[in-house]
């Protein structure tokens, strides 16, 4: 070996190169169980720390032109619950007013629509009440009425003096009533039908060219099918003196009616009506008519299609000692037709027990203030045990009739409802109504029993329909006995 390659060798020796190789662990740590139970943790703990953050709604500016001692923290209020708090209370960069910053919480957002009113709640006496006496020791708050669910988005406001009239009416119906003088009538005076309240005066003023006063009022929304096109309105202000023989006699409507003045109206019976608009207006008269009050329409409350009754006649026969004795009877019911053929829908009928065995009577039928009769025979296969009686009858006698599928549903809840009567009085026919209340049913087997605190006689609804407010079907009949009252519900075969 000569020298160079003795020193080649030990360079080599001197300086070793590396060989570089995978480690077999490697990929077992980054595809360990323990990252992916960490990445868990990780994803868990930071879902739990944003929902545990505080959720915010949206920002509302309000301008008020009296702060009222409202101040930062106090609350936004809706029918006596916390939906937002004050952020900020200032002056207005003129002085002319205070600006409030509100933060609204999630769920009322919908609150930010145009047509929503605020108000500062303060205490307020009047002769006819005291307002806002929970804030004589508590802070004071914003109280507001929302707009329209569908109105266009709003962030910015402008508060009100003090609360709106008309702040829990609902959709109602605002009208325009013209007087040539005020006659007494301030913001909140009461509007009745009949000495009942069903609406408010919204605003009191003189027209565009001051030659009459124009009073805004809203009728509510449950009460708005009574104002038609020939209403008629007087103002009930005041209170009447009458000095007689028989002493002195006072007239006043309300004390409301004493502070703020009062208006009332009614709707005389026309051929000719057609339903009014917001903004509406009519004449505003300062005594009442009696002709008004002597032709009044009969208009129902309820804003279903109501069916025509008809009246059901007959008597039973019983049989004791050889004796036989007559009673005579009379019921409610309905016409329903199901292609050519047509029904008669009504309450179980009493039988006659005349010692020839059990059957049911015939039967009279008339419509309310006709004097024409059908007397029709209830077959004898009739099941009389049924609380609901259904009679096939010849389609001449029926007249104007309304398709079964149309009419009938068979009920599954106890729902709002009503039972309709058609009765004639001074010269025409009308329906009149009882209303009956979701909780007032119970259910039992195939009836609905009726609670009714008031004890009312309901024996002349015997058979009559009841129909359903929310879609004007007829989902019972209802039966009177001595025991008490119920609804029996249609059959699922009839609406099959």
């Amino acid at each position: 070996m000569n020298f160079g390659d003795q020193q080649d060798t030990e360079q080599t020796a001197e300086f070793p190169i590396a060989e570089v190789r995978d480690r077999p662990g490697a990929k077992r740590i980054v595809l360990s169980k323990m990252w992916w139970v960490t990445l868990v943790c990780v994803t868990v703990a930071f879902v739990l720390t944003w929902q545990s953050m505080p959720l915010t709604g949206p920002r509302i500016t309000i301008e008020f032109s009296q702060g009222h001692g409202l101040k930062a923290g106090d609350a936004l209020r809706h029918r006596g619950i916390d939906v937002g708090v004050v952020q900020e209370a200032r002056l207005k960069s003129d002085l002319s007013g205070i600006q409030v910053t509100v933060e609204l919480n999630p769920e009322a957002e919908i609150l930010c629509r145009k047509g929503s009113r605020f108000w500062v709640v303060r205490p307020h006496v009047t002769l006819t009440g005291i307002q806002g006496l929970e804030t004589i020791v508590g802070a004071r708050y914003i109280a507001v009425s929302p707009g329209a669910p569908n109105g266009a988005e709003q962030r910015n406001f402008d508060g009100l003096v003090t609360s709106p009239p008309d702040e829990f009416a609902g959709d109602g119906l605002e009208l325009m009533l013209r007087a040539d003088i005020r006659s007494g009538l301030n913001p909140g005076a009461p509007v009745t039908w009949r000495g009942v309240q069903v609406g408010q005066v919204l605003s009191v003023g003189l027209s565009p060219d001051a030659k009459h006063v124009n009073t805004g009022v809203r009728i509510d929304g449950r009460y708005r099918q009574l104002v038609k096109s020939n209403s008629k309105f007087w103002v009930t202000s005041g209170f009447g003196v009458h000095i007689g023989l028989s002493g002195i006699d006072l007239n006043a409507d309300s004390l409301a009616s004493l502070a703020l003045g009062g208006i009332s109206f009614i709707t005389p019976q026309s051929e000719k009506v057609t339903s009014v608009r917001n903004g509406h207006v009519f004449a505003l008269h300062r005594a009442v008519d009696s002709n008004w009050l002597e032709d009044t329409a009969v208009i129902p409350l309820v804003k279903v299609e109501l069916p025509e009754t008809l009246i059901i006649e007959g008597s039973t026969e019983t049989s004791f000692l050889g004796i036989r004795r007559r009673k005579p009877f009379s019921a409610t019911g309905t016409f329903m037709r199901d292609g050519n053929s047509v029904s008669l829908l009504t309450a179980k009928l009493p039988v006659i027990d005349g010692g020839e065995g059990k059957h049911v009577p015939e039967l009279c039928l008339r419509r309310p203030g006709s004097e024409d009769v059908v007397t029709i025979a209830v077959p004898d296969d009739r099941d009389v045990d049924s609380a609901m009686l259904i009679i096939d009858i010849s389609l001449d006698h029926a007249g104007d009739v309304i398709e079964r599928a149309e009419l009938l549903r068979r009920p599954t809840v106890p729902e709002d409802c009503c039972v309709v009567r058609t009765v004639f009085s001074e010269g025409r026919t009308s329906s009149v109504v009882y209303s009956i209340d979701r909780e007032q049913l119970t259910l039992r087997e195939e009836c609905w029993l009726v609670s009714d605190n008031s004890n009312a006689d309901l024996s002349a609804w015997n058979g009559a329909p009841v129909v359903s407010l929310s879609d004007g079907r007829v989902i019972g009949v209802l039966i009177t006995t001595e025991q008490g009252t119920a609804v029996a519900r249609i059959p699922a075969a009839l609406v099959d």
